[in-house]
């Protein structure tokens, strides 16, 4: 892990979980060590801060190239060892590479975010990687982040979000490649059908300075999504 993740890392720890309240359930289902697929569902573009924050390994997000070209906002991803996916990033072969050396790769089959919790399809691409790698695929689902930053807000309100994370799935002898992407899908889904019951906005001190924090930053980052990627989903 390089001093730049460990680094963020514990300002993320610090600065966003107080405003972002993670509610986990299932952690004890991430292997600690070994090759490893997140799959995820995508409600937002924040999603991955809060969730790389309370993950007990590093992760390598699969990102797309726009934001890698934003000045040192690319070079944070890239430092942080977000892998790039885009026409001739060789994304699939990076992909392979890093499971072969034991990390741990997050994906967002959704692609892009959707503000819904209702699942987009999903590329196939993580059902034919946990096939090749015979690696553990751990379904996250995320719930409670859309209603903190909706598709059109002006900064991102604070409170709390819900990650479960499922029990380890795995490729089956001569299973379809369709089977195995729907149990990713089907594993994500289950919780989403039974949402928790909202919690109170937390009333600790640290939550409201990350609060006075978080909303400037906030608001910066979104209009940088919408200089980004004009037109597209935040």
């Amino acid at each position: 892990m390089s001093w730049i993740y460990k680094l963020s890392l514990k300002g993320l720890q610090n600065l966003l979980l107080p405003f972002w309240v993670p509610i986990l359930e299932g952690v004890e289902n991430v292997p600690r060590t070994g090759p490893l697929i997140l799959v995820c569902n995508h409600p937002t573009v924040l999603d991955g801060l809060v969730l790389g924050s309370v993950l007990p390994r590093k992760v390598r997000f699969l990102v797309s190239t726009e934001p890698l070209k934003v000045p040192l906002v690319g070079w944070w991803l890239r430092a942080l060892g977000f892998i790039p996916v885009g026409r001739g990033q060789g994304a699939m072969d990076r992909t392979l590479e890093a499971l072969r050396a034991g990390d741990c790769v997050g994906f967002y089959p959704e692609a892009d975010p959707t503000h819904s919790y209702e699942l987009q399809p999903f590329h196939r691409g993580v059902a034919l990687v946990g096939e090749w790698t015979r690696a553990p695929v751990v379904p996250v689902t995320i719930y409670g982040s859309d209603q903190l930053c909706s598709a059109d807000c002006q900064y991102v309100s604070g409170g709390h979000v819900w990650i479960t994370f499922g029990q380890p799935l795995f490729w089956r002898e001569g299973e379809p490649t369709d089977e195995f992407l729907e149990r990713m899908r089907d594993a994500i889904r289950i919780p989403l059908q039974n949402p928790p019951a909202p919690r109170a906005r937390p009333r600790r001190l640290s939550h409201w300075l990350c609060t006075a924090l978080w909303t400037p930053i906030s608001w910066a980052l979104l209009k940088l999504a919408d200089f980004v990627r004009p037109g597209g989903k935040r």
